[in-house]
């Protein structure tokens, strides 16, 4: 599960903008509807969620889903940082496997809720009010009408609230505007937090840096990733992306691909900032490396209803991150900078150029959040 994050964020292919995304979202999301899968289907299924399983679904279940669902999903679930909503949103003239409904409820404590896609208006309305409630109103119209047509029969929604405050938050009063660079927004001064002479979880490799930052609750912290003294264009950055992609499928865990030790720093800048991401991901998992077509064209879901030509219409995913200088709202995002002085080991960290964040889950390793901050326009 851990490296399913950059996959939709390399294949977004969204360099142009800032990106925030919950990969635990989405794999729960897929996770819930595997269940209500057969055949083939089952099968891209397995696949796109690097699930390597030689039993049947009901061993599978059984041997494997309760146990993890009960640890990782009830872990997360049950924290007050935060809430994840999953729901399944199907046709009035489908007729869900008893079976499929029960477990969705009881392991996943997701909603599966009949829609009629006829009236579109309706559709998103009743959708887009219960994210709102499960996002502490956060995440407001995550669908619009246009997303459903007489065709729609079955829609899979996500969407994600974190709530975060930093364990050692940073002084308002050393807040101020500091030069961000990039080949989008060159030169940009944006408000930017600071610290002096603190010690921090830091690490790095070759031309790159970071640090991990620990919110109050013990579980959650955020590694922010960015290079050295590189110059900033598009090459450097093309070159970026594909080290920490190349780092991911190595197969290692966070906490050792990006391992940290204690170290002084004289001091650190990160950027405030703020960013909503909504995206259609249909599209990106029905193309390589995901090829997950036929979930959305001849799928096989008679473990989920009796209709024999059941398809997801749309996977919609939406994440809000605010970060400033008492914590990280909605999902996450913050930026830093190592160097090393030549002679007296000075580390200081300036997040003033392009950079990649996530907040992971500690005890099991999983990204909560993934993204790239570029700049402000």
């Amino acid at each position: 599960m851990n490296h399913h994050h950059h996959d939709n964020d390399h294949q977004s292919k969204k360099q142009e903008e800032n990106v925030v995304l919950s990969p635990i979202s989405i794999f729960i999301s897929f996770l819930m509807t595997l269940n209500g899968a057969r055949g083939e289907t089952l099968e891209q299924l397995f696949k796109l969620l690097s699930i390597d399983n030689e039993k049947s679904l009901g061993e599978w279940r059984n041997q494997e889903l309760v146990p993890y669902a009960n640890g990782i999903i009830e872990s997360i679930g049950s924290s007050q940082v935060l809430k994840i909503a999953n729901g399944l949103f199907v046709a009035e003239r489908i007729e869900l496997q008893s079976e499929f409904e029960q477990l969705t409820s009881n392991i996943f404590k997701s909603c599966v809720q009949s829609c009629n896609f006829d009236n579109a208006e309706s559709s998103a309305d009743t959708i887009n009010k219960w994210v709102e409630e499960k996002t502490q109103k956060m995440i407001k119209g995550l669908v619009s009408p246009s997303a459903f047509n007489s065709e729609t029969l079955l829609v899979l929604v996500n969407a994600v609230h974190f709530l975060g405050n930093w364990k050692l938050p940073f002084d308002p009063n050393d807040t101020f505007d500091y030069e961000f660079t990039s080949h989008v927004f060159p030169n940009k001064k944006i408000p930017t937090m600071s610290k002096y002479n603190e010690r921090v979880a830091y690490g790095n490799e070759k031309d790159y840096h970071w640090v991990a930052l620990p919110y109050s609750d013990a579980n959650y912290r955020m590694t922010i990733i960015t290079t050295r003294e590189t110059e900033v264009n598009e090459q450097n950055e093309r070159e970026f992306n594909s080290w920490f992609c190349k780092k991911l499928d190595s197969g290692k865990s966070l906490k050792q691909l990006f391992s940290v030790s204690s170290e002084e720093l004289s001091y650190m800048y990160i950027p405030k900032f703020d960013i909503e991401y909504s995206i259609d991901l249909t599209e990106t998992l029905s193309q390589d490396p995901f090829s997950v077509k036929n979930v959305f064209s001849n799928a096989d879901f008679s473990e989920m209803t009796t209709v024999e030509t059941v398809k997801i219409s749309k996977v919609i995913h939406k994440a809000i991150i605010k970060v400033d200088e008492f914590g990280t709202k909605a999902a996450a995002a913050t930026a830093i900078i190592a160097e090393e002085d030549n002679d007296i080991e000075e580390l200081y960290f300036t997040a003033d150029r392009p950079f990649i964040y996530f907040i992971s889950h500690v005890p099991s390793g999983s990204v909560i959040f993934v993204g790239k901050f570029i700049g402000m326009p």
